[in-house]
């Protein structure tokens, strides 16, 4: 061997490549699920927003506003996570069971693939949410109860699914539960 050797051996490269390869095969999992909690807080974060823009547009305008599931960004069909719209509701009365899509204020995508959201009021399943003219949530299917809203991304882990609840003051409230197994 040479006294004075500038490189590595063979074995000493393959040695090395052999600890990187297990110590990111430990990490990559780790990041994987830190990124799928990091996108179920950002939903969240989206889902609350958008909802207090919804109820800040309805005390704006002075009329009512509603966010409905929406498949094609204009009218009321799909589920939520095939997107959704925030728009002028021109519906008879606040009770009114039906929707009556006026001018669409925002329409939004559809979220990532993994993305679960759950819309109910009680057990019911909810397609769409009205807010009245002075931003209060107007009855559902003659329901006085709050609006449930659980939203996660498969996969997470932890406390990081979140519960949205709409009360009939129109505030939204927001609570981690573990993510499903």
């Amino acid at each position: 061997m040479l006294k004075n050797q500038k490189a590595f051996t063979l074995i000493e490269l393959l040695i090395t490549l052999l600890v990187l390869a297990i110590l990111a095969s430990l990490a990559v999992p780790s990041f994987r699920v830190q990124m799928l909690n990091a996108k179920a807080k950002a939903l969240e974060e989206d889902l609350a927003g958008r909802i207090n823009q919804a109820r800040y547009e309805a005390i704006k305008k002075s009329q009512r506003v509603s966010i409905c599931a929406s498949s094609d960004g204009a009218t009321c069909t799909g589920s939520w996570i095939d997107g959704y719209i925030v728009f002028e509701d021109g519906a008879a009365s606040d009770g009114d069971t039906d929707v009556t899509v006026g001018t669409i204020l925002r329409s939004y995508a559809k979220p990532d693939l993994k993305t679960v959201i759950d819309v109910k009021n009680d057990t019911t399943e909810v397609t769409f949410m009205r807010f009245t003219s002075m931003g209060t949530l107007a009855r559902i299917a003659n329901s006085a109860n709050p609006l449930v809203i659980n939203a996660y991304v498969t996969g997470c882990k932890g406390k990081n699914r979140r519960v949205l609840t709409i009360g009939v003051s129109g505030l939204v409230s927001i609570k981690r539960e573990d993510c499903p197994a």
